[in-house]
């Protein structure tokens, strides 16, 4: 009996209703869960989770739904219900440097590729492999030239560009007329009926990805460094931003459109422009998990990986906030896709090279790449060397060792795999070495000391990122299974079900294990955040859209699925719950206009802008989001030494306000729920105090009250330096 005869005969062994059922009472153990959105945004707390007729707030699960049936609602909300807010337009100039900045790294990608002499099985693989290589060197590119200085540089963006295209044009060798060309080029832009359904919720992944960030962590650094960066015109230590310095090569994509940009606010737009770059991400590793699916089963296995992962509202919310976790999942599935080419290629040391380049990406992203990519990748690409054999690549000289052992393979695809993932990997840790002497800074701390990291800073970050001795099991279990208000409708339970597809075809087995790797790894080696588990979503999807292919031979009931799930993804995004809906505001709105519900910080931020030009500096205290904020400023992370305290410390009153002067400082801002937030849970600098601004700095004459703008100092407080 062949391998899919049984595979066959196994699924087919389950009644029809069962399979149905068991579909089932996951989605019904899914939509009971207790799942309230966290309100984690200033748009969802305003609007509030919905309520039933007794004014009980309803659970997450069932908010796409209800939106689904009274759609106008969501719609309304796109623009916060007043006409005069809409703005449309304003949009073309973000999306249209986004497609020519995709362009561009799509053209070096594609030269990389060609260069490199690899030769993808196909057009959708050749998308894949060309957007994750052109990214990787960019990225890359980006870092090398900001080292140097050379970040403000417009040239330097567009030489390796031309370069590229003059490189394509000279080896373009067309099999068809040009006319014939272009006819398939635009077929191919017509989606099928089946792609609306991943083009659906992307569309609205992308038009959130346009819209100004307001996740803290976004605002605080993964924005915020790269901006500073290209202010300075390089890359450098940041010695008040601890988060700068570790690996942000995603993040990188962001300085292209600023340097190109023109006017002051060319670093916003540019901004913009790079975040909603990030977005594009997940259409990429939709199309490599539909690529690995189609490998293990038909075409429609494909299809479902891709819903299932553009539908994900995890994938979604990570993606229109500007985080890098997609980022980090697309290089880890992208490097998979390599390593499948390698099992089956006539030159497999090539593309093993590529799949370490994709995980060394993937640790260039985020230091939890090396756990989650390079090591399990390395040993997949061992694994796959051993079952090969001996056949590898080697030189007519190599073949005479007649006697050479079998092991000799595999250490030739380890010593390839790792040359790929530390070319792009490495030059991140030669840059902390050499600004703080620590490779891995702010890691391994007590390995490596460095100057501006006394003990106590170290306390602070170990104990924001320990591995949580006391958190229950049973609950993560029962959040990411079901209860997440993040997690898909059907993505866990069709991953569980995937149990039964293991059974026969143990082609899938490597998938499973790097999935239960990559969750005992969070498990044991994080602080248990479940977006750190972002990143094995779309191995998650390969499986389960493998599994989904399976179950439901029908063809109705396969295709009703998954327009429930495209349905449910574009709900989950459109009705606001957990991110900003407001897709159809102004811009200018958005950045400069009244806000839905607006925080002390943002009031302040708004304010400055206001009053403040680009030469102005404004010193924060406890803020440590100034993203948006127009004129120059003096910030530290509560991880990072107080600014504050250097400043002013054991002065006069006269010498502190010649300090302050020295520094151009015009107002203070202190956030005092930031730092009650930080006291609570990290720790925060004893110095910063109440009565040194009021019974201090007040009564000195070194600061007064802005009286302009009405904050409750419970929360915050404006100082404007008297100089």
């Amino acid at each position: 009996m062949s391998t899919e005869s049984e595979k066959t005969d196994l699924i087919h062994r389950i009644p029809v209703w069962v399979r149905i059922y068991a579909v089932l009472a996951y989605f019904l153990l899914f939509s009971l869960a207790e799942s309230h959105t966290p309100n984690s945004t200033p748009e969802a707390a305003a609007v509030g989770s919905p309520a039933d007729e007794s004014g009980q707030p309803v659970a997450a699960h069932h908010v796409p739904w209800i939106r689904l049936i009274v759609p106008d609602l969501m719609v309304a909300e796109w623009f916060e219900s007043d006409s005069n807010r809409i703005g449309i337009l304003d949009r073309i100039p973000i999306l249209g440097g986004a497609l020519l900045l995709l362009a561009a790294v799509l053209l070096l990608g594609h030269s990389l590729l060609r260069l490199l002499r690899i030769e993808p099985t196909n057009t959708l693989e050749s998308s894949v492999f060309s957007f994750a290589l052109g990214m990787s060197a960019v990225s890359l590119y980006v870092l090398l030239i900001g080292l140097a200085g050379g970040l403000r540089i417009k040239t330097l963006y567009v030489v390796p560009v031309i370069l590229a295209l003059v490189y394509e044009v000279y080896h373009y060798r067309p099999l068809t007329s040009v006319r014939a060309k272009a006819q398939q080029f635009v077929a191919r832009l017509k989606p099928t009926r089946q792609a609306w359904l991943i083009l659906l919720p992307f569309g609205l992944i992308v038009a959130g990805a346009i819209l100004p960030p307001w996740e803290f962590d976004v605002r605080e650094y993964h924005m915020q460094v790269p901006a500073e960066w290209y202010r300075t015109g390089q890359i450098e230590y940041l010695p008040h931003n601890v988060y700068g310095n570790m690996p942000l090569a995603s993040e990188l994509i962001l300085i292209p459109p600023m340097a190109l940009g023109s006017g002051p606010d060319s670093w916003y737009s540019g901004a913009l422009i790079g975040k909603t770059m990030m977005s594009f991400y997940v259409i990429f590793a939709a199309l490599a998990v539909m690529a690995i699916a189609r490998r293990f089963g038909q075409q429609r296995s494909g299809w479902a990986a891709a819903i299932l992962l553009v539908s994900c509202p995890w994938i979604g919310y990570v993606a229109t906030t500007g985080l890098n976790e997609v980022a980090l999942g697309c290089f880890i599935v992208t490097s998979v896709l390599a390593i499948l080419n390698a099992q089956n290629s006539q030159n497999p040391l090539r593309h093993v090279l590529l799949a370490g380049v994709f995980a060394g990406s993937a640790a260039a992203t985020k230091y939890t790449g090396v756990v989650f990519a390079i090591l399990p990748l390395l040993v997949w690409t061992m694994w796959i060397a051993k079952t090969r054999g001996t056949a590898v690549e080697i030189s007519p000289a190599n073949k005479a060792h007649d006697k050479r052992s079998s092991w000799n393979p595999v250490w030739t695809y380890a010593v390839v795999f790792t040359i790929g993932a530390t070319i792009v990997f490495s030059p991140w840790l030669i840059k902390n070495a050499a600004f703080t002497g620590n490779p891995t800074y702010p890691l391994l701390s007590t390995l490596f000391a460095n100057a501006d990291r006394d003990v106590e800073l170290s306390e602070r970050w170990d104990r924001a990122h320990q591995v949580p001795a006391s958190d229950s099991l049973g609950e993560h279990i029962r959040k990411i299974g079901y209860a997440s208000s993040r997690q898909s409708p059907l993505l866990m339970g069709l991953l569980v079900l995937s149990c039964l597809v293991m059974y026969t075809d143990r082609r899938l087995v490597p998938l499973a294990l790097y999935l239960g790797f990559g969750v005992l790894a969070w498990w044991f080696a994080t602080h248990h955040l479940e977006r750190f588990l972002v990143p094995l979503i779309p191995l998650s999807a390969v499986l389960a859209g493998v599994t989904l292919e399976r179950l439901f031979s029908n063809s109705k009931l396969f295709w009703g699925v998954c327009i429930g799930l495209s349905l449910y993804g574009f709900m989950y995004l459109g009705a606001g719950m957990e991110n900003d809906s407001r897709v159809l505001v102004k811009l200018d709105v958005l950045r400069h206009g009244p806000a839905l519900l607006e925080t002390t910080t943002e009031k302040v931020h708004r304010f400055l802008n206001s009053k403040l030009t680009d030469d102005d500096v404004v010193l924060l205290v406890g803020d440590a989001e100034p993203f948006d904020l127009t004129p120059q400023t003096i910030y530290a992370t509560c991880f990072d030494p107080d600014v504050l305290q250097r400043v002013i410390d054991g002065k006069t009153p006269t010498a502190q306000r010649g300090a302050l002067a020295e520094l151009n400082v015009d107002y203070i801002y202190v956030s005092w729920e930031e730092i009650k937030r930080y006291r609570s849970t990290y720790g925060y600098d004893s110095y910063v105090t109440r009565e040194l601004f009021n019974k201090q700095l007040l009564s000195t004459g070194v600061i007064s009250v802005e009286t302009e703008l009405q904050i409750d100092p419970a929360f915050g407080q404006l100082f404007r330096c008297n100089q």
